[in-house]
């Protein structure tokens, strides 16, 4: 007996179903981070007292560098520029390290916008007076320029001042001034030499060397080239010790700043 039925169905066979593709882990994210969490939850929380005016504290000059990086990325400079200020200022240890990283840490004051962080690393870099460290920066062209500028109207005092000098020993002149004040610009002049006297005489350290000797410092002349106009780290001496080939000044004009200081937000 035959029947119309329907032929039974083939056997269900199980597909396999196709796995979804990963989403790409987003750059910073816990997965892909490979740095050290604690440093970095730390740096995010500074940042966050920067933001909220909060007290914080800096404990070295890389923590600096650490801390632009990560306001860069979060858009949050403005806010950090704001108050990083008073935390370097609070560490005098930061003050005497800003010295050797002056070159790596201006691009980083111009990122912050930060005057003062800008200016007391300019200073460092228009130093040694003979031979700046500016020259380095030539890769950061606006930076270059601020400092040749700087550096340029610093040198125009130095000459008058010299010329200052010269001017007061030819007026002074006489057979008494030649046995006191003569001798003691000599005097000056040779003592500039006597720590490196294989190089140059040290401008610096001349007018240093007058200081109460004669009247040429006395009635004033040097004394705006031999002031310490550094924020960070006030103990500084211009024309001895360590700076015996700095001056530590700067005259610096809203317009040498590498930045538009106008602009309020960015």
């Amino acid at each position: 007996m035959t029947t119309n039925a329907d032929p039974a169905p083939p056997p269900f066979k199980k597909q396999k179903r196709e796995p979804k593709p990963k989403p790409p882990n987003k750059a910073g994210s816990e997965k892909t981070f490979a740095g050290n969490k604690t440093k970095e939850c730390a740096k995010f929380d500074t940042l966050l007292r920067a933001v909220y005016n909060m007290p914080y504290e800096i404990a070295a000059c890389h923590e600096i560098f650490a801390l632009t990086e990560i306001a860069n990325y979060y858009g949050m400079l403005r806010s950090l520029s704001a108050s990083i200020t008073g935390p370097i200022v609070s560490n005098k240890v930061i003050g005497a390290f800003l010295e050797p990283l002056a070159e790596d840490m201006l691009p980083r004051a111009v990122k912050l916008r930060n005057k003062a962080l800008y200016k007391e690393c300019l200073i460092y870099c228009l130093g040694p007076y003979n031979e700046p460290r500016y020259d380095s920066l030539k890769d950061h062209a606006k930076i270059y320029l601020s400092a040749e500028k700087v550096y340029q109207r610093l040198s125009v005092k130095v000459s008058q001042r010299l010329q200052d000098i010269l001017e007061n020993v030819a007026r002074e002149f006489s057979p008494e001034w030649e046995e006191d004040q003569l001798k003691k610009l000599i005097k000056a002049i040779v003592k500039s030499r006597v720590i490196a006297p294989e190089d140059d005489a040290s401008i610096p350290e001349f007018f240093r060397n007058l200081e109460g000797q004669n009247d040429f410092y006395d009635c004033g002349c040097c004394h705006d080239l031999l002031d310490n106009q550094l924020v960070f780290n006030i103990d500084a001496v211009a024309g001895k010790g360590g700076f015996r080939e700095y001056f530590l000044v700067a005259d610096l004009e809203e317009e040498d700043y590498p930045w538009d200081t106008k602009e309020m937000d960015w």
